[in-house]
């Protein structure tokens, strides 16, 4: 080092390009500093951009699990209609599933105990189509499980003007499994056509 400053000392071209290098190497220090702080102010961005993108992405997933959960129940009613398919009912029930009837406090607890009570409940004996009135569907969404609740109105058809002849609430918790919302705890309980 001392050989390096006597060699600039002795020869004033020498300061001349130890100034110059000196300034080269502080200019080159500040234009590193200011890139390293872009860079951090891009990741920034980028970082708050993705953030936008990911609430985004978020928003269109709930709405797609909404979607799933009002097909469930549209597969519900119309599993129980004219006359219904107790065979599709059951593909909408998990295997440990239970139903619980709210009025009696009777739980039916796998799908073999709730597809008995199915096949003898009103809409797999009568000709009825299965209605819910949109505003009474409601889902909170928890991951793989969800608080689902609808309303079931029961109608014969084969009567002019329709005439109601069943009105029940299904409410409880579903989950998915293996990517398809099934019912899962669920209870019935009876209700009115009153909002």
């Amino acid at each position: 080092m001392k050989r390096l400053e006597s060699l600039f000392a002795a020869h004033p071209l020498m300061r001349q390009i130890g100034t110059y290098v000196a300034a080269t190497a502080t200019v080159g220090m500040i234009a590193l500093g200011a890139n390293a702080l872009l860079g951090r102010a891009q990741a920034d961005s980028r970082h708050e951009h993705g953030n936008r993108d990911l609430e985004e992405l978020r928003g269109i997933l709930q709405k797609a699990q909404l979607f799933e959960l009002n097909e469930l129940e549209k597969a519900f009613h119309h599993a129980g209609s004219y006359g219904g398919d107790i065979n599709e009912e059951m593909t909408l029930w998990a295997d440990d599933a239970t139903l619980t009837i709210v009025s009696t406090g009777t739980v039916f607890r796998g799908k073999d105990a709730i597809r008995a009570f199915w096949t003898g409940a009103g809409p797999f004996t009568h000709y009825w189509v299965g209605l819910t009135p949109a505003f009474k569907f409601t889902a909170d969404i928890h991951g793989h499980t969800a608080e689902l609740s609808f309303q079931c109105v029961y109608v014969n058809p084969a009567v002019t003007p329709a005439v109601v002849t069943g009105d029940a609430i299904l409410a409880g918790t579903v989950k998915k499994v293996h990517g398809k919302w099934l019912l899962w705890h669920m209870n019935s309980l009876p209700a009115t056509l009153a909002p």
